[in-house]
């Protein structure tokens, strides 16, 4: 069953076995696919250290606060998709660094409203900064200047989506 299957995550399985991880014929984590699971919280800068990382779509879900500045230390990542959750503040400048990058949705931050519950009873509404946990302030999704000089690094980008955020420029 799914929720069997997401028991296996930080358990000693291997992390090709465990729940949305795809991996390469020799066992290398080349992609995180967790959309739509419900995942609450910030998103955990300790995934760039999958230094083969690929693909990561979390996409769908209740991820408050903002976009780790280590995902631009990512050598291989061509694919990140963040849409549809509740993150804020700004694009770290670090992600411009990530010249493999080739598609980045990190759109409907703002006016796209997700509620997901937590064991204990409680919720999450990415309507609001930090899901609400700890302000009730609206969330007005990614901001500051987006398309300034860096962004002629990104010469691997096919895909870029920024809609429905707070970003200028």
């Amino acid at each position: 069953s799914v929720t069997e299957s997401h028991k296996v995550w930080l358990s000693s399985t291997h992390e090709c076995e465990w729940y949305g991880v795809i991996c390469s014929k020799d066992f290398v984590v080349r992609g995180v696919e967790l959309m739509g699971n419900g995942l609450i919280g910030e998103i955990p800068p300790e995934i760039s250290q999958l230094r083969f990382l690929q693909y990561l779509a979390l996409n769908g879900n209740c991820l408050y606060g903002t976009i780790p500045a280590e995902f631009g230390n990512m050598p291989n990542l061509l694919s990140l998709e963040l849409h549809g959750n509740g993150l804020s503040g700004k694009l770290p400048t670090e992600m411009y660094d990530a010249s493999k990058l080739q598609l980045l949705n990190v759109a409907m931050q703002y006016g796209y409203t997700s509620v997901c519950y937590m064991s204990n009873g409680t919720y999450v509404n990415t309507a609001y900064e930090r899901g609400g946990v700890t302000s009730n302030d609206l969330n007005f999704g990614l901001i500051g200047q987006v398309l300034e000089s860096n962004v002629t690094k990104w010469t691997s980008m096919k895909g870029l989506h920024l809609f429905d955020n707070s970003f200028s420029g």
